[in-house]
């Protein structure tokens, strides 16, 4: 990780506190950027689907990834193994199953 546990607490707080000013209950965020400032998260995969979901009650955010990004997910964050979502390869170029489906 880049930066502290406490760093990312920090800045997790800050988005939690807009979303409430908001009223927004969940976020999901595939961008990229916010997936690293929220969880530390940084590996070369956005071509496939991944996101950080944040929900307002939450301790931490989810890290929702592809099978064969997990392990950079379990090293570059600082998430507890739970709230790294891994979806299966199943969902790559499988028509009509999605990656996202794994959430539902």
């Amino acid at each position: 990780m880049l930066f502290t546990k406490e760093e990312y607490q920090q800045r997790l707080n800050k988005v939690k506190k807009s979303m409430r000013e908001k009223g927004i209950d969940l976020l999901i965020s595939q961008d990229t950027s916010n997936m690293n400032y929220l969880t530390g998260y940084d590996a070369w995969s956005f071509y496939y689907a991944q996101c950080v979901i944040v929900h307002v009650d939450a301790d931490e955010p989810i890290c929702f990834v592809r099978a064969q990004d997990a392990g950079g997910a379990y090293i570059k964050t600082y998430l507890k193994d739970e709230n790294i979502f891994v979806y299966d390869e199943k969902y790559i170029h499988t028509w009509p199953l999605h990656p996202y489906d794994a959430l539902v």
